[in-house]
């Protein structure tokens, strides 16, 4: 499994969220969305952010369980993520 650079996975998400947004997939703060970067480091979007008005200040790093390392609160749904990505080690 090859893991993504933080660069990398800050503009994907962004890029990944708008579309969306702008295909009427999620509405107002519906929905968050997360990617791997490595052992112990997950880039989530935050609590309470519209996708399609998404900026990379409302990306936020945390650790295997779900508390932030770097930006701002995550959601609580960012439990469910973190329990599925322990179903695919890597």
């Amino acid at each position: 499994m090859s893991l993504i650079s933080e660069p990398a996975a800050r503009k994907e998400m962004l890029e990944v969220g708008h579309r969306l947004y702008d295909k009427g997939f999620v509405v107002a703060t519906d929905g968050n969305l997360s990617v791997r970067m490595g052992r112990g480091r997950f880039l989530v979007t935050r609590s309470g952010v519209c996708k399609g008005d998404m900026t990379d200040r409302d990306l936020v790093i945390c650790d295997q369980n779900g508390q932030t390392i770097r930006g701002g609160r995550v959601s609580s749904e960012v439990l469910l993520h973190l329990a599925a990505y322990r179903l695919v080690p890597i």
